[in-house]
């Protein structure tokens, strides 16, 4: 059996284990403190020690003695071979040189953040896309050994040296989530695809504006959509409400939402597929990843999104525009990390009728999405004014449009489903969904499409809407 095959034999063993299992292998094998730290960190620090990246650190005898003596001795025996196998690399040494004991110094600390390279080096930003008193220093040996890239997504410790402006990365635990070392493929030299999966949006029948988004203009993983607004018709909130129900329709294995935040879930067709759940209700994958993006915002548009949204990035109307293009740069490259780590990445983006159309941003923007497949994917979604410079060039640029009606009935958002499309949605949805949104569309005159459809969707849920007009 390989070193790399073991290794991931005993994760996966790991991930089955009680916190309570995993803190009696911990003290075995040499975590420092494993009482302190979750689950999903000794697991990491624990494969660290398998694959001779950490050192072990030396046995306490204070604290409180364990309740139970008890641990899977076959287990612990399978760590201590793999540590002999990486061992014996002249590469793995390699990287025991610069992982630092993290009990050799008081004041190290975890860290995490994503990486911005410099010519000689870089640092990890923990706070948005420009520099922080709290970035962490990355030395280029580093960068060089763990192979990382702008956008990277690194955990480790750091500390923080007498008369240094800022502390020092000296271990890693994870690069975008997963164990080094690792080697990621580039997410640019996947072929694109068209979206073959829909992602899931509403999460009760009260969500009239995404369920009519699921129906008319579905969104896929993968897509590239662009939201079209007449002045005051809700597309920041729609992106707002877009966020919410991918995050909590994002549900884990056990069936629990990411967010833990009850909900009253609705299969948005009635209808069987590949991600439909037991109880009948469209689930998004669990390892997908919302991130939002506003840019050229005013700081209190800014701060309220950031209270919404966890991955938040965000520039300011006051600032150049190489800022604007720096901060964009910066998220893509996030984000396409993210996708190659195999994560659903969407990007709800906003701001963009804020910047010339010359500054060729938005194309940049909207370039970046790409459909991999069970490799990853990165969605994007980006906000424009009906009025913007270059609306009908994205539009086009785009495989699919959701356009907004001006606010003037019950439901807010809404949509204008005479005008919002998904290129090849035949590919996410079935065919009565696709016979149900075009007999809909037909069904009431262009000039008042908006008032029968918001009167459908308020007295009647979908699985019903679709069984009444599929044929």
């Amino acid at each position: 059996m390989s070193k790399e095959t073991l290794l991931q034999e005993i994760t996966q063993r790991l991930v089955g284990k009680t916190i309570h299992e995993l803190r009696q292998i911990a003290r075995i094998v040499g975590v420092s403190h494993p009482t302190d730290v979750k689950k999903e960190r000794l697991i990491v620090e624990i494969c660290a020690i398998a694959a001779n990246r950490l050192e072990p650190a030396p046995r306490s005898a204070r604290g409180a003695p364990p309740k139970s003596t008890e641990y899977d001795r076959l287990l612990v025996d399978k760590i201590y071979e793999c540590r002999s196998l990486y061992g014996a690399d002249e590469e793995s040494r390699g990287f025991v040189i610069e992982v630092a004991n993290p009990d050799a110094d008081s004041s190290a600390c975890d860290c995490a953040g994503i990486l911005k390279k410099g010519a000689t080096h870089g640092f990890l930003r923990t706070d948005g896309c420009f520099a922080s008193y709290s970035d962490v220093f990355v030395n280029q040996s580093f960068i060089t050994r763990y192979a990382l890239r702008d956008g990277d997504e690194v955990e480790g410790k750091c500390i923080k040296s007498d008369g240094a402006e800022a502390p020092s990365l000296i271990s890693v635990y994870a690069v975008n989530g997963k164990t080094p070392p690792v080697r990621f493929a580039d997410f640019g030299e996947f072929p694109p695809a068209f979206p073959q999966k829909a992602i899931a949006l509403s999460t009760a029948e009260s969500d009239f504006t995404l369920r009519i988004i699921e129906l008319f203009s579905p969104l896929g993983f993968g897509q590239r959509a662009v939201i079209i607004a007449p002045p005051h018709s809700g597309k920041t909130a729609l992106l707002k409400e877009l966020g919410r129900g991918i995050i909590q329709n994002a549900v884990s294995q056990s069936g629990v939402c990411q967010d833990k935040i009850s909900q009253n879930k609705i299969s948005p067709s009635g209808i069987s597929r590949n991600n439909i759940s037991e109880s009948g209700a469209l689930q998004n994958d669990p390892q997908t990843l919302v991130v939002a993006l506003s840019l050229a915002a005013r700081p209190e548009e800014s701060a309220e999104l950031g209270g919404v949204f966890k991955k938040f990035f965000f520039t300011t109307f006051d600032m150049e525009e190489e800022r604007h293009a720096e901060a964009l740069s910066f998220v893509i490259a996030y984000c396409r990390r993210q996708a190659s780590a195999g994560k659903k990445v969407v990007l709800l983006a906003d701001g963009l009728s804020n910047l010339p159309f010359s500054s060729g941003l938005a194309i940049k923007l909207l370039s970046a999405a790409n459909n991999a497949g069970e490799a990853g994917s990165v969605t994007v979604v980006a906000a424009l004014s009906d009025d913007s410079d270059g609306v009908r060039y994205l539009s086009e640029a785009a495989n699919c449009v959701i356009t907004l009606a001006p606010a003037a009935g019950k439901i807010f958002p809404m949509p204008d489903v005479l005008n919002s499309y998904t290129v090849r949605c035949e590919l996410m949805q079935t065919a009565e969904e696709v016979s149900a949104a075009r007999a809909i569309r037909r069904a009431f005159p262009a000039q008042s499409v908006c008032d029968g459809v918001e009167k459908l969707f308020t007295q009647a849920g979908t699985p019903d809407i679709i069984s009444r007009y599929k044929s």
